[in-house]
């Protein structure tokens, strides 16, 4: 119901430390619409690894870290482009 017009677009957690090598995450979007409901819509969005030698993020938001360092994770969503960091 409603326009679907997203009002805004928020992830969780905007940074991400990871405790090593072969650690894990999962970044979480979730879009505010102008109706005012919530939804979780990180299926809908691409993520995208800046340095693909220190993580390794998949199309669910799932990030492992490969090495030592620090990246963002860039998620995309209807033309929203958010980044996380991950260290």
């Amino acid at each position: 119901a409603g326009s679907g017009e997203v009002k805004e677009v928020r992830v969780t957690p905007p940074e991400l430390p990871l405790k090593g090598v072969g650690a894990g995450g999962r970044i979480q979007v979730q879009a505010t619409f102008q109706d005012g409901t919530t939804e979780d819509i990180s299926a809908l969005c691409e993520f995208r690894s800046n340095d693909d030698a220190v993580v390794e993020v998949d199309s669910n938001g799932g990030v492992k870290g490969l090495r030592p360092g620090d990246t963002a994770v860039i998620v995309s969503y209807r033309g929203q482009v958010l980044p996380v960091r991950v260290m």
